[in-house]
């Protein structure tokens, strides 16, 4: 799909350990799997971070997360390529998650930030996806 606007490489090499991304059905395998797999994947992680969001190491977890995130997203933003997402709206939500992170760690904010913060994360993402075309 290499003349695609939005079918980023990263996750095409991935696609392709299943899936012929050269053929004609490509998109709408794409779509499925982003709307059938990685939306509810991220959703069932992300309530279980609701859940145990008071736990004591559970900012520590979450913000070396977020470092790894900001270093991918940065690499990615850097070295602009093809998008389906906001990589940028992904870098902001990083990095706002980290520093509640580090808030949480100091007592200075309530555990309640990094969930929401995820779930921003999350219907940001399916927004955007509505306004792109899978090709």
């Amino acid at each position: 799909m290499s003349d695609c606007p939005n079918s980023d490489p990263n996750f095409d090499k991935v696609m392709s350990r299943f899936f012929d991304i050269t053929a004609k059905d490509y998109p709408s395998k794409r779509k499925l799997v982003y709307y059938g797999v990685c939306i509810w994947v991220r959703l069932v992680l992300y309530t279980l971070i609701y859940y145990y969001r008071d736990h004591k190491f559970m900012p520590y977890i979450i913000g070396l997360l977020s470092i790894g995130a900001i270093g991918n997203l940065w690499g990615s933003i850097t070295n602009p390529g093809k998008q389906w997402w906001s990589k940028r709206f992904d870098l902001v939500i990083s990095i706002i998650l980290l520093m509640s992170c580090i808030g949480v760690i100091l007592n200075k904010i309530p555990s309640i930030v990094i969930p929401v913060l995820l779930y921003i994360s999350l219907v940001g993402g399916i927004i955007q996806s509505m306004f792109i075309n899978f090709c």
